[in-house]
């Protein structure tokens, strides 16, 4: 495993995620640092990142973009982080930093309530808990709305 700290944009690359993926337990919590990171530059320099970084995080880890098995990679290996993940990205959809498009929004809170019941993990953040509870249900909670399973 590399001696440097991750990029947060260097962690959307395939090869960078294999190589984390073969660390197994410690390479999903390098995941989550990124992310960490991500959030970092986010709320101390806002104008330091796009809203398409956030998709862009999403579109790999919650959506599994390249077909690499990074959900099912997290749930066995460390779903903990993944969670923590989840939670950040919420976070950041909670304050507007990212807005995503109806159906992600719909399977990111989907994968999160699934990845807090998976773990009982408990929020660190009581605000993300009211912003959650305050999101209306449209019966697409365990089902995504585009039919895959969340």
């Amino acid at each position: 495993m590399p001696n440097h700290e991750p990029n947060p944009i260097e962690s959307i690359h395939p090869h960078w995620i294999r190589s984390q993926q073969a660390e197994r337990y410690s390479g999903a919590l390098q995941v989550l640092k990124a992310t960490q990171f991500l959030w970092g530059w986010q709320v101390t320099s806002p104008e330091s990142l796009r809203q398409d970084q956030w998709q862009s995080i999403y579109d790999v880890y919650v959506n599994d973009q390249y077909k690499l098995g990074t959900r099912e990679w997290f749930e066995k290996d460390n779903p903990h982080a993944l969670a923590q993940i989840l939670e950040r990205m919420v976070d950041a959809t909670r304050l507007d930093y990212w807005q995503p498009d109806a159906a992600n929004q719909s399977e990111l809170l989907a994968a999160y309530e699934k990845a807090k019941r998976a773990t009982n993990v408990i929020e660190s953040n009581p605000a993300v808990t009211r912003f959650v509870a305050a999101q209306p249900r449209i019966g697409v909670y365990l089902q995504g709305t585009n039919g895959k399973q969340i």
